[in-house]
């Protein structure tokens, strides 16, 4: 059997782009709790004095400073990341998540149940097995061909462990 190794990183450009964007917020509200002088009134239900204004941009300026440092943290992990996803004739190896740098073993035929989700134009191969559960993200991997040849040679392992037919639907639910 054919051994595949992937390289499964997150995007570094949507981590940018998030990471600029919080950024500007983070700029923006910082101007906003240094120059307020004024109350702020919420959708017509929360009345702040000025006080209380200045203190929820303090908040909305730590949320916001946090994903920018969070956003510059995922780019420099993305940049020096060496994490694969490889599958040889025995097992799934891959990243626990996106991020994390423990690689989890799933032998073929401890898998259980694949389903492959999708969420506006993501998709996600959510792989169930004996030991738990992790997701393979398409926008980990270079291409949509991978990520399909990754479902389909997956399938035809586990398949082959489990000695059913790949498209048994004990095994795939869409």
């Amino acid at each position: 059997m054919e051994t595949l190794k992937y390289v499964y990183k997150p995007k570094a450009a949507t981590m940018a782009f998030a990471t600029v964007f919080f950024a500007v917020c983070t700029a923006i509200l910082f101007n906003s709790a240094q120059t307020n002088d004024r109350g702020l009134i919420i959708d017509g239900l929360i009345t702040l004095d000025t006080g209380q204004a200045t203190l929820f941009f303090g908040a909305l300026l730590t949320a916001s400073a946090a994903m920018t440092v969070g956003g510059l943290f995922g780019i420099v992990m993305g940049m020096i990341s060496t994490q694969t996803l490889t599958m040889d004739d025995k097992a799934l190896r891959m990243p626990k998540s996106g991020l994390s740098h423990k690689i989890v073993s799933i032998a073929y035929g401890d898998i259980v149940k694949m389903t492959m989700v999708q969420v506006k134009s993501q998709r996600f191969l959510t792989i169930e097995h004996r030991g738990g559960k992790v997701s393979i993200s398409r926008s980990m991997l270079p291409t949509n061909a991978i990520f399909d040849k990754v479902c389909n040679v997956l399938s035809e392992r586990v398949a082959a462990a489990r000695q059913i037919a790949p498209s048994d639907p004990g095994l795939w639910r869409l």
